[in-house]
Order: structure tokens, then sequence, then C-alpha cells
């Protein structure tokens, strides 16, 4: 069963699932469910992995799912490394960083990330459509920075800060994404 998120807990758990997971034959097709988790569509494509938009029933919100793509994470020790950084993720609850809430994997063994949804975009899509005042543009690099802070005294690395890994939400506040997984999983280790 997937972890349930405790906003009073400062570590948040993650668990592994082993429930049908519906018919995932590549993390690019749409699939029914992960887990618990209802995959509802398809936030976005990248290099690593695919992103969905999912439902927690349990708990009644959304989420995105994070899948890389088989080929990122093919041997025990890369599925043991993706998780390893899930659970240090999962560990950081700061207001500007997108929270890990749970980690799990099929039936056939496909990796799954289930994290806070923030539905307002991104910061290159903001910046693509607009100027950013002066004084907008300081209180974001702020938040971002306040935040980097935090993982770095806890002993994460971004390793990929760019405006398309900030994420804002609905009040325009910046919530840094995308710790670079894809980096720790391609040399077999998490960043401890």
């Amino acid at each position: 069963e997937g972890a349930r998120d405790d906003k009073d807990n400062d570590n948040a758990q993650i668990a592994i699932s082993n429930a049908p997971s519906g018919p995932v034959q590549s993390a690019t097709e749409m699939p029914v469910a992960f887990g618990r988790y209802q995959v509802t569509s398809l936030l976005g494509v990248g290099s690593f992995g695919v992103v969905y938009l999912g439902h927690d029933p349990e708990l009644r919100r959304e989420v995105a799912i994070k899948v890389p793509r088989r080929e990122r994470v093919r041997s025990p020790a890369d599925t043991e490394a993706y998780l390893a950084e899930a659970r240090l993720l999962a560990a950081l609850v700061h207001p500007g960083i997108v929270r890990v809430y749970d980690f799990g994997r099929t039936d056939d063994g496909l990796c799954y990330v289930v994290s806070q949804h923030i539905p307002g975009g991104d910061l290159a899509t903001l910046l693509a459509g607009r100027r950013l005042a002066a004084e907008e543009a300081v209180e974001i690099a702020a938040r971002v920075a306040e935040a980097l802070h935090h993982a770095h005294r806890h002993g994460l690395v971004h390793r990929d800060i760019k405006p398309g890994n900030i994420l804002v939400d609905q009040d325009g506040h910046p919530l840094v994404a995308d710790f670079g997984l894809a980096l720790s999983v391609q040399l077999g280790r998490a960043v401890l």
C-alpha cells in the first residue's frame, strides 16, 4: 500500500506498492493507475521520463506521478538508487520545495514517484509570456535561494536548477522541483 501523507510529520514515509497498476508496457503509454493513484492525464514527457496528473482516492487530492523511462532504471541497483533519493527528497519539508509523498513499483517493475501537484505551471512558461518586474524577479530569486539553501543544509544538491524546474503555484509562489533524479540514477547512486 502507498504511504499516507502526514502534514505534521517532517519525515514523510515512502512505501513500495505492489498493487496492480493497469496495463503499463512503457512509460509513454497512458496507464490507468499506479498503485492506488488513478491517472487522469499526461502532464509532460521529458528525456528522463513521463509525468502524469493523478488522483489519490484515499486522501482525495491531485498528485503528480513521475515515471522514469525503463532504459533509465535498468537494474536493481538503479531502482534502489531511485528509491534512496526519493527517501531523501521525501524528508525535505519546506514551503519552497515540491513534496514527495510516495514511491512505488508496478508488478512488472516500473518505478514511480508520487509528489505534490502544483497546478500553476513552471517559471519558464511564465517568463515566455511576459517580463517580470524587478521586485517580482527578486522575490522569486530569494524564495528559490531559500529553498535551495534548505536542501543544501540537508545534504542535497539540485544539479539542474532552471526556470523549467521551478513551479509556480496559484498564488505566484515558486517551488523547486526535480532534484536531478535522472543524474543520480544514471550514476547508479543517490546523493548523500
